[in-house]
């Protein structure tokens, strides 16, 4: 519910910054996300990717609604009210997800 709700909000906020066509496919790719995250969710409650799933897919929508509103709040206001910051913080950390680990690339040895 969260996740539809968030892609009808990005849709809106798409629509009035003039970026509707640019965020369809990728709102329909989280979409997606969800509706593949709750059946195995649902099917298996224990799996955690299907839980991983349904997060990145609800998160999604939310981070570009929460970015398009920053983006305009900003655009309008000289002094942007401060659930303009918090939403442009959102839209940056939305889709981080600190269990991932960090790939160290080696460094070149000589011969």
């Amino acid at each position: 519910m969260v996740g539809v709700g968030g892609s009808v909000a990005a849709l809106y906020a798409s629509a009035v910054s003039g970026a509707v066509l640019a965020d369809v496919p990728l709102i329909l790719a989280w979409l997606g996300l969800l509706a593949v995250g709750a059946l195995i969710a649902q099917r298996r409650r224990g799996n955690p990717i299907g839980w991983m799933l349904v997060v990145a897919g609800a998160c999604g929508p939310l981070s570009i609604w929460a970015e398009r509103y920053a983006v305009h709040a900003h655009a309008v206001s000289a002094e942007p009210p401060a659930t303009a910051v918090w939403a442009a913080w959102f839209a940056l950390w939305a889709l981080v997800d600190p269990r991932v680990p960090r790939v160290r690339v080696p460094a070149p040895t000589s011969p």
